[in-house]
């Protein structure tokens, strides 16, 4: 594809190499007619298939490119010359790597544009994404196993590109073993105490607004405990029974929109807190209460009197004394 490795070094700084594949004459003619090339980019090789050069169906097309993947033993990148908006959505979603030469690069490893760069971390972050925050309590409350990119951010549900962000982010921290590089790289936490140590400047405050129901308007049951109602169960602080709260995502929130109301109208007696959070508590509650670094991290922007620090410390102390088994 003409003017390939121009825009490729146009688009980033890193060693770049487009170079022929002298294997093309091994293949069948359905495949030859794709042009296919070897990319080196940010240390990983991959195939390439010039996606412009045919008029099949889409499933067709990724039928082939599986076979050039399997008779290469590479990761395979369609190029385009210009991809639609739906087309980016489309192969973003099968989380399958193209390069357009309208300024639009997907791969495993970066997602450039020319417009708006979004680039891995190169300086240390000070503070945890939301997104990040997930990943870091995924591998936290997890076996310290060999993991993939992929396979987690299908389990948080999450955009593949947050979790590449994170594993970049943890590597720079040295929060993370890995083995290999691109899509065959492999991580796993370092060992737990250490893992939280290292992270825990960097915890940020899970809750993103409060919003107030009565406790008249009828809750489904399996709504995840949070604050005081958590902490009471977590440690020995005792709980009053008054003003239950609740850790939901914003998703969740506009179920109960048409029944919240401003804290003022409701009787001191009769109000559940509803903690709109910026990420997923689901994945990491426990015995239906939020997990324990989450719910001390909830408490960032509240007051906190000499009670409730002397509980979260021991909190803290035993979490981590029953966890550290690795």
């Amino acid at each position: 594809m003409i003017g390939l490795p121009e825009f490729l070094r146009r688009m980033s700084e890193k060693q770049i190499r487009l170079s022929s594949w002298d294997r093309t004459d091994t293949l069948p003619g359905f495949l030859r007619k794709y042009e296919p090339g070897i990319l080196e980019f940010a240390g990983t090789r991959y195939v390439t298939m010039d996606a412009d050069n045919s008029d099949i169906a889409s499933d067709a097309l990724h039928l082939h490119l599986k076979e050039l993947e399997q008779r290469s033993g590479l990761r395979g990148v369609f190029l385009y010359r210009s991809v639609t908006a739906a087309m980016r959505r489309r192969l973003i979603d099968r989380i399958q790597p193209f390069i357009a030469l309208n300024d639009q690069i997907f791969l495993p490893a970066a997602i450039i544009n020319l417009h708006e760069i979004v680039g891995l971390p190169e300086k240390t972050p000070k503070r945890f994404s939301p997104a990040t925050q997930s990943v870091f309590l995924h591998l936290f409350y997890r076996n310290r196993i060999w993991s993939v990119g992929r396979r987690v951010a299908s389990e948080l549900e999450l955009a593949p590109m947050s979790v590449t962000r994170a594993i970049a982010a943890f590597r720079l921290l040295g929060l993370i073993e890995t083995e290999g590089e691109g899509t065959t790289m492999k991580f796993r936490r370092i060992a737990k105490r250490a893992f939280y140590d290292k992270a825990r400047p960097l915890i940020v405050d899970p809750v993103a607004e409060l919003a107030y129901i009565a406790k008249s308007h009828y809750l489904p049951g399996d709504l995840i405990a949070a604050g005081e109602l958590a902490l009471s169960s977590w440690s020995d602080i005792a709980y009053d029974g008054r003003n239950p709260a609740y850790a939901i995502t914003r998703k969740d929130l506009v179920r109960y929109s048409d029944h919240t109301e401003h804290r003022s109208e409701i009787d001191d007696d009769g109000v559940i807190t509803l903690q709109v959070w910026k990420y997923d508590p689901r994945p990491f509650a426990k015995d239906g209460r939020v997990d324990w670094i989450s719910l001390i991290a909830s408490y960032a922007s509240q007051p906190r009197d000499n009670r409730l620090l002397a509980a979260f410390e021991r909190l803290e102390k035993e979490a981590l004394t029953y966890e550290n088994g690795d």
